[in-house]
């Protein structure tokens, strides 16, 4: 985990990482219609992760997961997140991802094979077989938010565990 960590944030940092975001952005905003905040990038330190997976009630929901479960991760980004789930708790992960750019550097990054990536707008993907999952939605707009709850509330399972990192 050390060592992904390391990898993204030393990545995050150059210039051409920041080239190939604003590209892939500016194609991504032509081609779909979201509005350009929603392609806004961010990730999240595992501090912030230790701190969440210390609360009760996300310990509880994330210890009755198993290695068959469906764990996905909206926005996965450069996938922080799946590998702090995974490597933390040794469950499988699928991360979506819109910007082409972040799944294939997550893929590089990301050194198990029980962590998988998609570049794929997350909202033509269907959720009725998840368990788990996370919405990296800081950044998205209040349309994305209410078209992708009513969405999930519509193809969730009952029992499926969903977290908006935006609250």
């Amino acid at each position: 985990l050390l060592q992904t960590l390391t990898s993204v944030r030393s990545y995050e940092r150059t210039p051409t990482f920041r080239r190939l975001l604003l590209k892939n952005s500016i194609s991504l905003k032509n081609t779909h219609p979201y509005t350009s905040s929603n392609y806004s990038y961010g990730t999240t330190s595992y501090t912030g992760y230790h701190k969440l997976k210390s609360q009760e009630w996300y310990a509880s929901e994330i210890s009755r997961l198993n290695k068959e479960s469906k764990v996905v991760v909206l926005g996965s980004s450069l996938g922080l997140i799946n590998n702090y789930i995974t490597q933390s708790h040794n469950i499988p992960s699928k991360g979506y991802e819109i910007l082409d750019v972040l799944v294939l550097k997550a893929s590089q990054f990301t050194e198990r094979a029980d962590i998988i990536y998609e570049s794929c707008d997350f909202m033509t993907k269907g959720y009725g077989g998840d368990d788990f999952i996370w919405l990296t939605s800081m950044c998205w707009d209040e349309g994305m938010r209410k078209r992708l709850y009513g969405k999930l509330e519509r193809e969730c399972k009952r029992g499926c565990f969903v977290v908006d990192y935006r609250e």
